[in-house]
């Protein structure tokens, strides 16, 4: 037979929202080996701390992904490009990510997902810290490199040597933190809905395959026009 506890000292413990003010410094230190207990906290005290200055920072280094990949020093003057990294990629990520947290929120309630829009717009902004980690690499490039980073002909192939080796290495250091960014964001995402990781891929996945559907009719007038 069980014996209840004689009084509430003897009750066990509940645990309690952590509800010290939080620390971007200290948020950041803990979200990549403790992805969900960080993302807890945060949508414990407030789910809306930092999210749109990290959304600015996440555009900027997106935009800086693009402008490398696509070699827009080559068609745009130094001018346009600082205004495409600095001005443009933070305003296309603050609007994606509070149009995008709607379409992931409507798949992830096929998998029993609950979660405010707010908390996925937190989930969606804190998962992607590792990208935004990457920010300091690439300004150390730039300062570097210069325009080299953006244009076709890159360092490996005009300086090769040392800095062509370091070059490289800047950029394997910049895949691995993306690479940890899916693995963090799926986490902070399955915390947010109150599922597994695995679910919150699939709703994501969804939600991709929804805007490239949505994309193909735009895609398809853009050559006639």
């Amino acid at each position: 037979m069980s014996v209840e506890p004689d009084s509430p000292a003897d009750w066990p413990a509940q645990s309690q929202p952590d509800a010290r003010p939080l620390s971007l410094f200290s948020l950041w230190l803990t979200i990549g080996p403790e992805p969900r207990e960080t993302m807890r906290r945060i949508l414990d005290v407030n789910p809306t701390y930092q999210v749109v200055p990290l959304a600015m920072m996440y555009g900027i280094t997106r935009a800086l992904i693009v402008a490398a990949r696509r070699n827009l020093a080559d068609t745009m003057t130094p001018l346009e490009l600082f205004g495409w990294i600095v001005v443009a990629g933070p305003l296309v990520a603050v609007v994606g990510i509070y149009g995008f947290s709607h379409v992931i929120r409507f798949y992830a309630r096929w998998f029993g997902g609950q979660a405010t829009p707010r908390q996925v717009r937190a989930a969606m902004v804190w998962g992607s810290s590792p990208t935004i980690w990457t920010l300091p690499i690439w300004l150390l490039q730039i300062t570097l490199f210069g325009e080299m980073i953006f244009a076709a002909e890159r360092p490996p192939e005009v300086l090769g040597g040392g800095w062509g080796a370091f070059y490289s290495g800047c950029e394997y250091g910049k895949a691995m933190l993306n690479i940890g960014a899916i693995y963090v964001a799926l986490k902070c995402l399955g915390e947010a809905f109150g599922f597994s990781a695995w679910r919150a891929l699939f709703a994501v996945l969804l939600a991709l395959v929804t805007l490239l559907l949505l994309m193909i009719p735009i895609l398809a007038v853009l050559p006639l026009a």
